[in-house]
């Protein structure tokens, strides 16, 4: 909140797979159900959106666990589905 009272923006970036482009750790989206990835999946989404109220996320495509048609949208409905 006080990155937001100085009028400022902020974002976040990761990557879809276990690792970004740089090396750090990434969202780790998995193509399939996985409940232990899903649920640490949904914990991030959740605490990035809602505790640290990021305006913005920016996943690349780096090291996907699977097909980017699969894992993507799946991200895109934890994110639509954040307050």
């Amino acid at each position: 909140s006080n990155i937001h009272a100085l009028g400022l923006k902020f974002g976040v970036y990761s990557d879809i797979g276990p690792g970004t482009c740089a090396g750090d750790p990434g969202l780790n989206v998995s193509a399939s159900s996985d409940k232990t990835s899903d649920e640490q999946l949904e914990r991030d989404i959740n605490l990035m959106a809602n505790k640290w109220q990021i305006d913005s996320l920016k996943v690349d495509g780096c090291g996907p666990r699977g097909p980017m048609n699969l894992t993507y949208p799946k991200l895109g409905k934890l994110l639509n589905n954040t307050e």
